[in-house]
Formats: structure tokens, C-alpha cells, sequence
């Protein structure tokens, strides 16, 4: 808050006029209503009599805010103004830089804030900043005590920034170098296909696709399981329900792995459905699980055949829910103790 604005708050909050203001602090009401329209300011005799008067500090009422220059602070705010998109972001990034120019944290995060900067504005400067940085953290990385962040981290920040100043192919490079586990396969199949290389992007965005499925899956099951144990039954309900429907759609054929999966969700719905006493939707999820579990052991198929949209190699599914779809249903219904669904799943299966 701006001095004219504290002083107009301030003067409020008491319940004052400009005039009663004014002769208070033995001035003219159009002094007063100078300074808070922001046309002039009282000099220093004048805003230390007026912080005494509102018993406020003299840098509460000028609005000044005292920054740490300690380095984990500076990081911090670094940070917290990038994701605000501030503009004050880059006086920060400055500062930071000039007091601690060979930190790896400093550095790491400096280079991040320019870099979704640069690509939200479409900045080529920053973003060649920001490679550079990059570039600097490198070498800095031995000082590095975030296990969250690797070598895989630095060569995948280049890569998005090449991406963004249009060097594809560089972008790729990059992407590959540090696409550990696949996790670039979705970066690098859009390059491809920026590059109109339609074909070489089908496998590495297929590839992302069914991983990105199957992590999707895994999240969701634990958040809604999560939060059913915190007694938020409602809710875990409408996550498996999202989920279930989520995956609708994507089957190849009906003995596709994602029917076990909806199987599955479908299941943990019906749970918490019966937990709230609403035995008539629990019955109707369950039926539907029951129905989609059928279908996948009549003939399972565990592979990315099963999967629609799916352009790359044959990949499997692999998970330690059990063989038989219906047996999973089963351990889903017995491990929630509800005797009265195990029931029903023993009269529908």
C-alpha cells in the first residue's frame, strides 16, 4: 500500500475527515487532501507526528518492507514472484545474482524465473539469459542438495527454452539427453511435430501418452484412497467416478487392460457410495465394475494394443492388483470390511 493510500486508510479507520486530520497535525485540509490524492508529500517532521498519531511505524505507514538479503530468502522470493508473474521478478533475479553469482541455488532458481518469463512473453533476450544460467548451474551442480534436481533437470529447462526460441532440433537434443525414465517423450514427440516430422512424433508422444495413463491412474487412486481415510468419502467417490469416466473411450478392445483398470475405480467407488449409505448407486458402480471385469478375463490383454491412439512399439501393463480383473473387485470389497457390498459382488459375480 502506496503512503497516500495508508494515510487515507489510517485516517478512515479512526473515523476522521480531512479536516479533522488537518488540524490535528496543525496543517491546512487541502495539504491533507494532497497528500492523499498522491499530489505531495509531508516531509519528515510531519509523517513522524503522523505515525506517533496512528501508532503505527514510520516504514509501516510509508509503506517500506525491509527484504532479507540472506540467500535462502532471496531464493524464496525469487521464486514466490515468478509464480506470481510480478514484474518485480527481474530486480530480484538482479540482486540475487550480483550478491551470490555462484550458488547453485541461486543460480538454478534465478535461471527458472527468467525462463518461464522469457517463454510467457515471448523474450528472446531472456530466455538466452536463461541458458545461459543454465549453463552456469552446470558447472555449479556439485553444490546441488535438492535431490529433485539432477543433471536430467538442467538438460530438460534447455530444452524447453530452445523449444520456445524455435530451435527444435537443438530443443530435441537436449530432451534426449535427459529423458530419464521417458519423462521428455511427450516434449520430444511435439518438437517432431512442430517440425512437421508427423510420423518420428507418433512414438515418442504415444510412448508419453500410456505413461503419462498409467501415472494419472496410480495419483488418483491415492488421492481418492487418501482422502477417504480422512473421512472424505463423498469426495474419494466423485475422484474414482472422474477417473472411470476418464478412461472411457480409450479401450481398443474389450479386453483392454483400462477395463481392468476401470474395473477397478469403478470398485472403489461403490465403497465409498456404501460407506454413506447409498446402497442403490453402490450397487449400480458395482454392477458396471462387475461388468467391465468380466469382459477383461474373458480375454485380457495387458499390452498397449489394447490401448486406442496409441502409434508406438508394443509396451505392457504391469501392476500387483492380481491376474484375474474379478479378483481384484473382490480384495477391493473385502479390505474395506463392508459385508453387506461383499455380498452383493457375491450375488453379481
Amino acid at each position: 500500500m502506496k503512503l497516500n493510500e495508508r494515510v487515507r486508510a489510517l485516517r478512515r479507520e479512526r473515523g476522521m475527515t480531512q479536516e479533522q486530520l488537518a488540524e490535528a497535525m496543525g496543517v491546512s485540509a487541502a495539504a491533507v487532501s494532497k497528500w492523499e490524492s498522491g499530489q505531495s508529500v509531508p516531509d519528515m517532521t510531519v509523517l513522524i507526528e503522523l505515525a506517533d498519531y496512528f501508532e503505527v511505524s514510520l516504514d509501516a505507514l510509508v509503506g517500506y518492507e525491509a527484504h532479507s538479503h540472506r540467500r535462502k530468502d532471496m531464493v524464496a522470493r525469487v521464486r514466490l514472484l515468478g509464480v506470481q508473474r510480478s514484474d518485480e521478478v527481474i530486480a530480484e533475479v538482479r540482486e540475487a545474482l550480483r550478491r551470490y553469482p555462484n550458488h547453485f541455488d541461486v543460480v538454478w532458481t534465478c535461471a527458472k524465473a527468467l525462463g518461464f518469463r522469457g517463454m510467457e512473453r515471448d523474450d528472446e533476450s531472456t530466455l538466452r539469459e536463461a541458458l545461459s544460467l543454465m549453463d552456469r548451474a552446470m558447472t555449479l551442480l556439485p553444490q546441488n542438495t535438492d535431490p529433485s534436481i539432477r543433471r536430467d533437470s538442467i538438460l530438460t529447462a534447455k530444452g524447453m527454452y530452445w523449444s520456445a526460441l524455435g530451435d527444435h532440433a537443438r530443443a530435441i537434443a537436449y530432451y534426449e539427453e535427459g529423458n530419464a525414465n521417458g519423462v521428455n517423450d511427450v516434449a520430444i514427440g511435439n518438437c517432431h511435430a512442430a517440425m512437421q516430422q508427423y510420423e518420428e512424433a507418433l512414438i515418442p508422444l504415444s510412448r508419453g501418452m500410456a505413461t503419462h495413463l498409467s501415472q494419472l491412474y496410480n495419483a488418483m487412486y491415492g488421492l481418492l484412497m487418501a482422502r477417504a481415510n480422512m473421512g472424505c468419502e463423498e469426495e474419494a467417490a466423485e475422484m474414482a467416478r472422474w477417473c472411470a469416466g476418464m478412461l472411457a473411450g480409450l479401450e481398443a478392445s474389450s479386453g483392454s487392460y483400462l477395463w481392468k483398470m476401470r474395473a477397478a475405480m469403478l470398485t472403489c467407488a461403490a465403497v465409498m457410495s456404501s460407506a454413506q449409505g447409498k446402497e442403490q448407486e453402490a450397487r449400480a458402480e458395482l454392477e458396471e465394475a462387475v461388468r467391465y471385469a468380466r469382459q477383461f478375463d474373458e480375454a485380457p490383454e495387458v499390452t498397449t494394443r489394447g490401448l486406442r491412439y496409441y502409434y508406438g512399439e508394443e509396451r505392457g501393463f504391469s501392476d500387483d492388483m492380481g491376474e484375474r480383473a474379478i479378483d481384484v473387485l473382490a480384495q477391493a470389497v473385502r479390505g474395506s470390511g463392508d459385508e453387506r457390498l461383499l455380498r452383493m459382488l457375491r450375488e453379481l459375480a
